[in-house]
């Protein structure tokens, strides 16, 4: 007869050995991720800017590898970019949860500087779309298929594109502290 363990795991441990199972598995098409503030996003990127997506080239690297190339027009850059800018984002060919890019769509880019092009701010992350519908335009993230540990993950989104803009503005205007992630840790561990 089985008897039970005398200790229990937490829920979040369970929780995270299920997700390992299935990922394992192949039953999960999702990337695991965490998920930073608006402020910390606006200083970690080397670029933050208001595009238009254009052409799209897929080629094979020396190394056999496939790699996506996307072309963005700056309509405003923000943090790294200017307005005319064409920035090329490089992305590695089939790596599930990772933004798609599609011709003519309308986005704000939290982006990362790799060679002479730029990569997503993370896998899934550091893309919000522009939402027009009559003279409303809203901006909401697009988290494709991603999964953040320990939190509830919902798209943010803004009401206005210049109040996204703005607060962006606002964040980088504000100094950042870096706090180092143990410190983060003993932080939360006394709130409980």
């Amino acid at each position: 007869m089985l008897e039970e363990p005398t200790k229990s795991l937490s829920l979040s441990k369970r929780a995270s050995i299920a997700i390992l199972f299935l990922c394992l598995s192949g039953g999960v098409h999702a990337t695991i991720v965490r998920i930073d503030a608006l402020p910390r996003m606006s200083h970690n990127a080397d670029i933050i800017a208001h595009v238009l997506v254009g052409d799209k080239e897929i080629r094979k690297e020396p190394n056999g590898r496939a790699v996506e190339l996307s072309r963005l027009e700056v309509v405003d850059g923000l943090k790294g970019a200017k307005s005319g800018d064409i920035l090329t984002v490089f992305q590695v060919a089939g790596v599930i949860g990772q933004s798609h890019f599609r011709f003519g769509e309308e986005l704000v880019l939290f982006g990362m500087k790799h060679r002479d092009m730029v990569v997503g701010y993370g896998v899934g992350l550091g893309k919000f779309r522009v939402l027009r519908e009559g003279n409303k335009i809203a901006v909401v993230e697009d988290l494709q298929n991603v999964i953040a540990l320990g939190s509830n993950l919902k798209a943010r989104s803004y009401p206005s594109l210049s109040l996204f803009k703005s607060t962006i503005e606002e964040s980088l205007k504000a100094p950042w502290q870096v706090v180092p992630v143990g410190a983060l840790r003993k932080k939360e561990a006394r709130v409980r």
